[in-house]
């Protein structure tokens, strides 16, 4: 301006253009306020809640849903009912970290963005070999991409380490998804889902009346090219500039909508907006009250709330290991496992070696417990080891305390004959250089606690009858299926130790946990095919899965006890790692930027099958041989505006993004998840946790 050019001039139009800036007056921009002024836009941060929870992930599972009812028209299987029952099937873990899932996953009805956060986070198991290869191995690995990128950009603590791996993950989730875009979304004919139909049929309806429309099916596609999907190389930089994407992420928010939401049923649903506002001044009264006097006031009853014992949500005993209870309600008898001799008329495969293994644990902490190290002199000592009354007492919770990746105090709570059983334990053979993995895993089958004495010669000639409390925790050890060198963007599995094999079952000391770790079954690969051993000490279950998967994902923490050496609480690891390595993108990296020509076939359709044919090959018979571009009606990545056909179809490409947009959190979105646990499930929750 000051050279006399126009305002809306091309001279300022390039120069403001390559910013999306527009000249407008402004009073603030006067002279005298020049100087105090900041621009405002280098601090729009990026928001993962609405950008890719609800956004590139929600379009990305959309779109999977019609590829499975495309396939399925092909292979006569419904392969959405059979994503719902492996969404059914996959357990809980914590207290909200992975919920329950409800009947009708694929349906997406009545899902907030932290349902579609648990879908992603459990999705690698749920969508295995239910597409045809290669468009499988290529999904597989763009669902771990996305899942670790996710991790990753929510990640409370980061470093210099974690963000080269974000920006790292970031290139490879472009690439991925443009070569899923190419190599499968563009060779599959897929349409709209009848909600997408139904919902684009009303919003058509608005304002032209009754039956001028119709909910028809038309075409879709993944339509990768959008703001939102553009948004996330901004992470890293927004990350480095502004700090943790928790600190102002509109989660915060979202969640603040919770509490009008249960103000409202304490209306008389009239003049609600008044009786809401005098609910909220009467919560804030009353936190001012408790901030002001934190001491209860004198002769207030306290005995109910006493006899109640701490409640569950607390983490009693935050400096020890672990936490388990002083009652001896629940005694198990050791001469019932010593009359279990092999050649036994009912053999109780489970308490085969029982007292021998436990005395051979309990040996070297005793020892430790009267001042000596055990030593090859004393590891046939065993037989010395006493326990008072012949007794080991039972209990059904253990609560490990663990210090999380961003140094912090958290707690997992272990319930036998739940789901949530598994631990992990650090692994003593484990090197830097060598092939043995960092971590044990072990399925809890019983939490014990006993009276133990020593009535040997200890190392100085002196004898102690001294007894102590020791805890110990029963288990059975599972084995890794995968081999050192396996492929990257890949779950760790594991398989379950028959019960007949040595060493298949042991004991552990509880501060030698770790934590609790989340097992996912290997759907694919279905389920054994004989029972589980009875034993009086092990509930009955039914029939094990051939294999599972260690889901990394569940949580930050779990993810980063994966990335050796990035995390800061993880101590264990600062001496195992001290440099982290981390991986670079080859130099003959297919970006997938060349835009595949827009030729869609159709499926085939379905071939006669025996009936011992597997999904899998099933599936396989309708991967497309040949394209018929004389069928195509898809429309290509990013379209031509000069064509009217192509314009046509991008207008539409955006109606469903505008579809995805304007779904939020629906109300009472918390009921879902609680009416889908049966009475066994929910009396566990309650046990570990309270009442809901």
């Amino acid at each position: 301006m000051e050279n006399n050019y126009a305002v809306d001039g091309n001279k300022v139009e390039a120069l403001l253009k390559s910013q999306s800036l527009f000249p407008v007056n402004n009073a603030f921009l006067s002279s005298c306020f020049q100087p105090f002024i900041v621009s405002i836009l280098p601090a729009l941060v990026v928001d993962i809640l609405h950008e890719f929870e609800i956004g590139v992930w929600k379009r990305l599972y959309t779109h999977l849903i019609r590829l499975l009812v495309a396939f399925s028209q092909t292979s006569g299987i419904m392969l959405t009912a059979e994503l719902d029952y492996r969404y059914r099937s996959t357990p809980s873990f914590g207290r909200d970290a992975v919920r329950k899932f409800g009947v009708n996953a694929s349906s997406m009805t009545r899902k907030a963005a932290r349902d579609f956060e648990d879908l992603l986070q459990c999705a690698i198991p749920a969508f295995e070999c239910l597409i045809p290869e290669p468009h499988n191995s290529g999904l597989m690995k763009l669902l771990f991409i996305f899942a670790q990128w996710h991790a990753l950009a929510k990640l409370r603590l980061h470093n210099d380490y974690t963000l080269d791996l974000l920006d790292y993950t970031t290139t490879q989730l472009g690439a991925y998804t443009r070569r899923f875009d190419r190599d499968t979304c563009s060779q599959v004919s897929t349409k709209e889902l009848p909600k997408e139909a139904e919902a684009r049929a009303r919003r058509e309806a608005k304002g032209k009346g009754k039956g001028t429309t119709s909910a028809t099916r038309k075409p879709a596609t993944l339509g990768i090219y959008t703001i939102k999907f553009h948004f996330l190389g901004d992470y890293v930089t927004t990350i480095r500039r502004f700090g943790t994407s928790d600190s102002y992420s509109t989660e915060i928010t979202e969640s603040a909508h919770r509490l009008p939401k249960s103000w409202y049923p304490r209306t008389d649903k009239k003049d609600y907006t008044e009786q809401m506002t005098r609910i909220e001044r009467r919560q804030a009264r009353l936190e001012r009250i408790r901030t002001n006097n934190p001491e209860p006031l004198e002769g207030t009853n306290l005995v109910g709330r006493a006899s109640e014992g701490p409640a569950p949500t607390e983490v009693a005993g935050v400096d020890s290991r672990y936490v388990m209870a002083s009652n001896q309600n629940q005694p198990f008898e050791l001469g019932s496992a010593a009359i279990n001799c092999v050649g036994a008329i009912h053999q109780d495969l489970y308490l085969i070696d029982f007292i021998p293994k436990l005395k051979k644990h309990l040996l070297p902490r005793i020892l430790r417990r009267l001042g000596f190290d055990l030593t090859k002199s004393y590891e046939d000592e065993w037989a010395s080891v006493v326990i008072k009354d012949h007794r080991l007492y039972q209990h059904r919770l253990l609560r490990i305390n663990y210090t999380t990746y961003d140094v912090r105090r958290d707690q997992d709570v272990i319930h036998l004959e739940t789901p949530q059983c598994n631990i992990m334990l650090l692994n003593s053979d484990f090197s830097a250089s060598g092939s043995h993995s960092l971590y044990l895993y072990s399925r809890v089958l019983g939490i014990y606690h006993a009276n133990v004495s020593y009535i040997g010669v200890l190392p100085d000639g002196t004898r102690r009858y001294d007894s102590f409390r020791l805890d110990v925790v029963w288990g059975q050890w599972y084995e890794t299926l995968d081999h050192p060198g396996k492929e990257e963007f890949q779950l760790d599995r594991l398989r379950l130790c028959p019960v007949g094999t040595p060493q298949s079952l042991h004991f552990i000391d509880p501060s030698d946990i770790l934590r609790a770790v989340h097992l996912i079954p290997q759907f694919s690969l279905g389920k054994v095919d004989s029972l589980p051993p009875k034993s009086r000490l092990v509930t009955p279950q039914e029939s094990e899965w051939k294999g599972y998967y260690i889901n990394r994902f569940v949580d930050r923490d779990m993810f980063m006890r994966y990335q050796y050496g990035m995390s800061v609480g993880h101590v264990y690891m600062h001496s195992l790692f001290p440099r982290p390595k981390l991986p670079s993108i080859p130099s003959d990296f297919d970006y997938a930027l060349q835009e595949s020509p827009p030729q869609v076939c159709g499926l085939e359709k379905p071939r006669e099958t025996g009936s011992d044919v597997t999904l899998t090959d099933q599936l396989s018979q309708s991967i497309p041989t040949s394209i018929d571009t004389s069928q195509s009606f898809m429309d290509p990545p990013i379209p031509d505006r000069e064509s009217p056909l192509e314009e046509t179809q991008f207008i539409l490409q955006d109606n469903q993004q505008d579809e995805v947009d304007q779904e939020d959190e629906p109300d009472h979105a918390d009921y879902d998840y609680f009416d889908d646990m049966d009475d066994r499930e929910v009396l566990a929750h309650e046990e570990m946790y309270g009442e809901f």
